[in-house]
């Protein structure tokens, strides 16, 4: 079973919208984080961490990579769908997230 991502904690602790919550506001999202984002989207491999270098093992340095991805994926999911969920009441979901989860796990596979 799957426990309650963060996201979903921190909105029923507050019995309220997410963009109520100050660290889920719209300008939070779409500030510079989104921008980084993009850029992390773009170059991928250049943040991998340089301690991977270090490891003999390809199959080893794969795994980790894509074990970070799926993170990086399923976090984004989180958000998204959190984002575009009416209930949470974000005005304009569409240009605060501009790439649909699908489209992140694309890029990314």
């Amino acid at each position: 079973m799957r426990s309650p991502s963060t996201l979903v904690i921190v909105a029923d602790a507050w019995h309220d919208s997410m963009h109520l919550v100050p660290t889920f506001g719209t300008e939070t999202v779409t500030s510079n984080s989104q921008v980084q984002f993009d850029r992390y989207l773009s170059s991928p491999d250049s943040l991998v961490m340089a301690q991977l270098n270090f490891l003999l093992s390809a199959t080893l340095k794969e795994q980790i990579f894509k074990k970070s991805t799926e993170l990086v994926c399923r976090a984004y999911t989180e958000i998204y769908t959190a984002v575009m969920n009416p209930v949470n009441q974000y005005k304009e979901p569409g240009a605060i997230l501009h790439r649909s989860s699908q489209q992140v796990h694309s890029l990314l596979s």
